[in-house]
């Protein structure tokens, strides 16, 4: 927090100079290219535990709608690290694990896609702004200003008290540093880490250091290759089966393909397998879990073996960490692979096909539990 910070009756401003300020600030989300930092908190109760989550970025916003930034988040239990553009309307994000772009969809894109997304909301507040204080960042001297109202601050989120902050400089009519209080949805928070924190409120708190940049800085649309057949996700979309772990040896209702992609599984110590190559048959019960984070599933059926079927997946296994290669005997084809509630068969070794697949659901958040290693 800037300081020190004086009572608002210390301050003397006209109405013009405040005008001033609050047009400065509404413009930085229209024509001032910027770098910025941000440090970001969640709070919010899931299932009756408190979940903190702390998001650390860095990174550029050419206005009016194109950033890219570096983002650390910490979830307690779990953190990851990637890279996020969002340009031409798109928003793209690094896979933490394999670090490859992948394409986030628009209507699923969340705050930390579009970091300037913050920035916006706080712009987007001036008009409403009132000068709270005075102070200082490093030698600078800034205005404080706050606005505060009750609302839905992001997507469809939750309606709360939405507190936007700016400090302004004195001199140069430039904000320094903004802070932001909304109320979130979890699952507006990224396409990174949704699925495994779940729905539910929360109460988001940012606090974003701007500064001019040095030089320009060109934002580049990540060359990522498709992922969609006709418009969707690869393989056929299989009815999902419950997602419950039983105890080894349990019987359980039929699966709805072979080799399953939802349904009944074990759970530790008995699955998931071990990530990589193996020689021999793994049940669905076992498979299921690794499915279940975020896995694909390359499977072979064959009476030589599939030596060259073997190869080209064993090589895929050492570019992607979540793969499980096995022989499946007893299914009608000759390969099938395998992601949560998708599956895709053939009876001759396509690559392309095979590469489609595995970019495509390797890690997806559609994996009830993908967050996990």
């Amino acid at each position: 927090t800037p300081e020190p910070i004086l009572d608002a009756a210390s301050v003397d401003i006209t109405a013009d100079r405040l005008a001033d300020f609050r047009s400065a600030l509404g413009d930085v989300a229209r024509d001032t290219a910027l770098n910025f930092t941000l440090d970001a908190g969640v709070e919010a109760a899931v299932a009756g535990i408190v979940l903190d989550i702390s998001v650390l970025a860095e990174g550029y916003f050419d206005p009016p709608d194109q950033s890219m930034a570096s983002l650390s988040v910490d979830l307690g239990f779990v953190s990851s690290d990637f890279e996020v553009v969002s340009a031409a309307g798109q928003s793209y994000a690094t896979d933490p694990q394999t670090g490859q772009w992948v394409h986030t969809p628009e209507e699923s894109a969340g705050l930390f896609d579009m970091p300037h997304a913050l920035i916006h909301q706080v712009a987007g507040a001036a008009e409403d702004m009132q000068v709270v204080g005075q102070g200082s960042i490093g030698e600078a001297q800034v205005l404080q200003l706050r606005a505060e109202r009750t609302g839905v601050a992001f997507g469809n989120g939750p309606e709360g008290l939405i507190i936007a902050e700016a400090w302004m400089g004195l001199s140069d009519l430039r904000p320094h540093r903004l802070r932001l209080q909304i109320p979130v949805e979890l699952s507006e928070l990224g396409s990174q880490f949704p699925a495994h924190i779940g729905n539910g409120p929360g109460m988001l708190v940012a606090v974003i250091g701007l500064s001019a940049p040095q030089q320009p800085v060109t934002i580049q649309v990540p060359d990522v290759g498709p992922t969609l057949v006709d418009g969707r996700l690869p393989g056929t979309k299989m009815n999902e089966q419950i997602n419950l772990v039983i105890d080894f040896g349990e019987s359980h209702p039929d699966y709805s393909s072979t080799p399953a992609t939802s349904g009944w599984h074990y759970g530790p110590p008995d699955a998931p397998a071990a990530w990589g190559v193996h020689l021999e048959f793994i049940p669905d019960e076992v498979l299921l879990q690794n499915l279940a984070q975020g896995g694909v599933g390359l499977h072979y059926n064959c009476p030589d073996g599939c030596p060259d079927v073997v190869s080209a997946f064993s090589a895929i296994a050492a570019r992607y960490p979540k793969i499980v290669v096995s022989p499946y005997e007893g299914m009608d084809h000759m390969i099938a692979l395998t992601a949560w509630t998708f599956l895709d068969v053939m009876d001759q070794f396509d690559p392309e096909r095979v590469d489609l697949f595995v970019r495509a659901h390797h890690g997806s958040e559609r994996a009830p539990e993908h967050y996990k290693p």
